[in-house]
């Protein structure tokens, strides 16, 4: 099967090609603008949906152990509240007295708001009760004349007397309650006052007794210290009688190796100090003459014959005299 010619020419077909590398120089400058962006885009997509999906785990897990946690917060709460209570009582207890003295202002407070109350109200009944009484007067009046009680001023009067009485009749109850209300709280506000007073004097009482207790206390821990020690001193003392052990040791193992080489040396000296000794004792035989005739060197010298020239003796002789002489020396 023969394969079908090109319906281009030769022109054509460059052309084609021009226009096919023109379009394909197009599409990469296209990528190499559009593909920078698109990176950043994507990656930026990629951490947010990392962003999203490790929020969503945190907050399922959250979700999940939400007992857990809100238990785990209420025992730490416990233990910093006990915490603080060990540490400062008398403090805390000052700190609740001081909400109850505020919380006494506020319903003092209140008082003073009911007390304006009262004095609008009161104020109220006593412009009604007169101002009915004055229309019911001027009704009279206008009774009194030609029409009687269909005048229409006694009628007119009579409602606004009637609409002043009705008008009390709903006054007076929210009085008396306010003034109920007043009175309750004047109570209240009397013994809560009093018990406030006695808590803090009972507080203050606390106090010095507690600084006493942890007076006595301390004192005892430092007694207990002198006598027992801290850990850190019971360890460097533990340190201090080993150290101590091993240098008597050392000076122990120093001194028997001494006396043990020097053993001989001084049974040699003994010997011979006993020896000295006995020779010393025989010098009390020795009469005083005696002694002289011992200690005269000069007649030693005398008796030597080299010395003395009694005897006249060769040079050599004389010099293995000198020798022998210096061999008797010690």
């Amino acid at each position: 099967m023969e394969k079908p010619n090109s319906i281009l020419n030769s022109k054509e077909k460059v052309v084609g090609l021009i226009t096919g590398l023109m379009i394909l120089a197009g599409i990469g400058v296209g990528l190499y603008y559009i593909l920078p962006p698109l990176l950043l885009i994507i990656t930026n997509l990629l951490r947010l949906g990392l962003l999203v999906g490790g929020t969503l785990l945190v907050t399922v897990a959250l979700f999940k152990a939400r007992k857990l946690i809100r238990a785990s917060y209420e025992v730490f709460i416990q233990k910093l509240w006990r915490a603080l209570a060990n540490n400062d009582p008398i403090a805390l207890m000052k700190i609740k007295v001081k909400d109850w003295w505020e919380s006494l202002e506020v319903v003092n407070k209140r008082i003073q708001t009911l007390r304006g109350s009262e004095a609008l109200l009161e104020a109220a009944c006593n412009d009604n009760a007169d101002d009915a009484e004055q229309f019911m007067q001027l009704a009279k009046k206008a009774a009194s004349g030609d029409k009687g009680k269909q005048s229409p001023q006694a009628i007119l009067k009579t409602r606004q007397a009637l609409r002043r009485l009705q008008a009390n009749n709903q006054l007076v109850p929210r009085l008396q309650a306010v003034k109920q209300a007043i009175a309750l709280l004047e109570k209240l506000y009397e013994r809560w006052e009093l018990d406030i007073k006695d808590l803090e004097d009972e507080i203050e009482v606390r106090s010095i007794s507690l600084k006493a207790v942890r007076d006595v206390s301390s004192a005892l821990e430092a007694a207990e210290s002198i006598m027992n020690g801290t850990p850190d001193q019971r360890a460097m003392e533990e340190l201090a009688n080993q150290a101590y052990a091993e240098l008597v040791s050392q000076h122990v193992g120093k001194v028997k190796r001494f006396l043990s080489k020097s053993k001989g040396w001084i049974e040699e000296s003994d010997l011979k100090e006993a020896v000295l000794t006995d020779e010393g004792l025989k010098l009390l035989d020795y009469d005083e003459k005696s002694f002289k005739q011992l200690v005269d060197f000069k007649q030693q010298l005398e008796n030597d014959p080299v010395l003395s020239q009694k005897v006249v003796l060769p040079i050599s002789k004389n010099a293995d005299a000198v020798i022998e002489s210096f061999s008797k020396l010690k």
